[in-house]
């Protein structure tokens, strides 16, 4: 009895290494351990007025971003579709598999990647246009010689051309989670972000400042796009010669909604750096900026339970099982839920002290500040898990509520910031998150999930 146990605690431990959570929890936990590797470094090597300007560039990039308009998640969704049986991909809602019963339907994926590889080129262009262009004329107009130097613009531009080539490929790690390769998508970025710190500790030794920063950030972009691409086409499109004729129009009813809806979400956290430092300076965005970099990790690290099974949820979908569904998002509902609490608690108790540790010229936002974004990092985490999950049945339900809560976290962080400063940022998107979002968003999950009582 008792010599099967070794072999029955390696089957645990093999299946452990092998879980799409494990992988996925490991790259977020990476992501920390790296973010708080590196941040020591950053803190005292890079003056608090170009970190502050460093997460101006983050902000311009996601803004720029949103010219891709949400296509990469509609594309991993319709990856999902076609490996769970879809005979053709439908605009609106989902058909359940009837023909092919189930079995993938590999030249509807190749047609999908043809369709990615037209597109995506002219996506890159677009972003890479607003990005040097518009991002760096508001930069310029902005903050004049705070950004026109050869320490800062030149950076900036370094970035905004790494961050347009990446949008060349960014369909392709898209393509990875859809087909259901969450590990090894996982393991891709896992090896892409040690690059990425390797590129930043050693620029940053060597005096570089932001170039550091912004050539660990190319590296991270574009690693797993290569990666990915190789995956994908030689162990799904190999040897399909004639591909299933998808289009985008085919996605666009999907995409622009849920683009817009991203949209809303970047107007209801992210952009707030972007109005921080319009309101309160840059010193006061840098400590921002970093607080808000740590909830937004603990916000990954506790998705992870959820974002290791959208695909699967997708071909559930497809299939019509409906009430396993339900019975998988209940329990990885709630392990999200108490994995971000905790975190939340350690990160409140541990942060303030870890930068004294390090003595960095930036701090953390003061304890009450940091507890209070917590919070609201953690309703805008409940809130995004809950859009998801609609977005797996292949309609935007939520898409009003998406925009009136992104309009108005912008009102409330304007007016409130230049009335009490950082706690004004820190609380508008809580404010604007209790007007709708905060019932809405459940009403419709429970109406989703239960189709009969609808």
């Amino acid at each position: 009895m008792t010599s099967k146990n070794p072999d029955v605690q390696f089957q645990w431990i093999s299946r452990f290494l092998h879980s799409p959570v494990f992988w996925t929890g490991l790259v977020t936990l990476l992501r920390t351990g790296g973010f708080f590797l590196i941040l020591p470094l950053i803190l005292r090597k890079i003056p608090s007025d170009q970190i502050g300007m460093w997460y101006v560039f983050l902000g311009i990039a996601q803004f720029s971003a949103i010219v891709e308009l949400g296509f990469a998640p509609n594309i991993s969704r319709f990856a999902s579709y076609f490996m769970g049986g879809a005979e053709a991909p439908r605009s609106l809602g989902i058909e359940t598999s009837r023909k092919l019963k189930g079995q993938p339907n590999l030249c509807g994926l190749a047609g999908l990647t043809l369709m990615s590889r037209r597109l995506y080129p002219l996506l890159a262009l677009a972003m890479g246009s607003i990005m040097m262009i518009g991002g760096g004329l508001w930069l310029y107009v902005h903050f004049r010689e705070a950004f026109w130097n050869f320490s800062i613009a030149p950076a900036f531009f370094l970035f905004a051309m790494g961050m347009t080539v990446s949008m060349y490929g960014y369909f392709w790690i898209s393509l990875l989670f859809g087909v259901d390769r969450v590990r090894q998508g996982q393991q891709i970025f896992a090896v892409g972000m040690m690059l990425n710190y390797l590129v930043c500790a050693v620029g940053l030794l060597l005096g570089t400042g932001l170039y550091a920063l912004a050539l660990g950030q190319i590296v991270l972009a574009l690693y797993p796009r290569w990666a990915s691409r190789r995956v994908i086409q030689s162990d799904f499109l190999k040897g399909i010669a004639s591909p299933q004729s998808v289009s985008w129009r085919d996605l666009w009813p999907m995409t622009w909604r849920s683009g817009l809806c991203s949209f809303g979400a970047y107007l209801s956290l992210p952009a707030m750096t972007l109005v921080c430092a319009q309101t309160t300076g840059l010193a006061d965005t840098a400590r921002y900026g970093i607080s808000l970099q740590l909830a937004l990790v603990l916000h990954s690290l506790s998705g992870s339970w959820m974002s290791a099974i959208w695909p699967r949820i997708s071909s559930m979908r497809v299939r019509g099982e409906i009430a396993a569904v339900r019975s998988l998002i209940r329990v990885r509902l709630a392990m999200s839920v108490a994995t971000y609490i905790f975190g939340a608690v350690m990160a409140c108790l541990l942060a303030p002290a870890a930068l004294h540790l390090f003595r960095s010229k930036t701090d953390f936002l003061p304890l009450p500040l940091l507890i209070l974004l917590m919070g609201v990092v953690g309703i805008d985490f409940l809130m995004g898990l809950g859009n998801a999950i609609l977005l797996t049945g292949n309609h935007v339900p939520h898409l009003q509520a998406s925009m009136v809560t992104g309009v108005l976290a912008i009102l409330f962080a304007f007016f409130l910031g230049r009335w009490i400063g950082l706690a004004g940022i820190v609380l508008a998107p809580l404010c604007a998150q209790c007007l709708y979002n905060l019932w809405n968003t459940p009403r419709l999950c429970w109406r989703d999930l239960h189709p009969e009582n609808a």
